[in-house]
């Protein structure tokens, strides 16, 4: 059975959710193995993400601004943060109104996977108040790893873009095909 990794990025400005493809023993081992990283983990994520392990729907790694580390208005990079599928995430962001905020315009701001936890199948986001309608993010796949979120900014290296997601008209974009590595960048006004 393929795994499923679903990727929810929370409040952005934005919270987000990756899902990706993997059989359902290496959900369980990673699950097992993080589990015992992520201490600081609270108990209904942890049984959120063990219960979409156990129904072999796939798994899902949920991204904050508590789990980047980042708070108030000033931009900063933060790197390391391993989801539930064993994706490892890194990125440059600021973390306002307890959210995660990402620059427009910029050459430095997003959120990349430099290491895989399978085929990503969804990306959501549950988008802050604060956020202005018609606010984008735009959603890059690719089969190698990212190395720095300024990656997202050269055409050479921020891969295939995959769609975006909209605020005030969606929260959510279907992956079609099979992309391991996933990069996120507010979209180009």
């Amino acid at each position: 059975m393929e795994k499923k990794i679903f990727l929810i990025l929370s409040t952005l400005f934005l919270s987000l959710s990756f899902c990706f493809s993997q059989t359902e023993d290496e959900i369980v081992n990673q699950y097992l193995s993080i589990e015992n990283e992520n201490k600081s983990e609270s108990e209904e994520t942890k049984k959120s993400s063990y219960k979409y392990t156990k129904e072999g729907d796939g798994v899902l790694d949920v991204l904050t601004r508590a789990i980047t580390g980042i708070s108030g208005t000033g931009y900063d990079e933060w790197s390391g943060k391993t989801g539930t599928s064993g994706a490892v995430y890194a990125g440059q962001s600021a973390g306002g109104n307890d959210s995660i905020q990402l620059r427009s315009a910029n050459n430095n701001s997003g959120i990349i996977t430099t290491a895989s936890g399978g085929n990503v199948t969804k990306v959501s986001v549950a988008w802050n108040s604060n956020t202005a309608n018609n606010r984008s993010i735009s959603i890059y796949g690719k089969d190698s790893a990212y190395s720095a979120a300024t990656d997202l900014y050269s055409t050479d290296l921020r891969g295939t873009l995959l769609g975006t997601i909209v605020c005030g008209s969606s929260t959510e974009l279907a992956i079609t095909g099979d992309y391991q590595f996933i990069g996120i960048k507010a979209s180009d006004p």
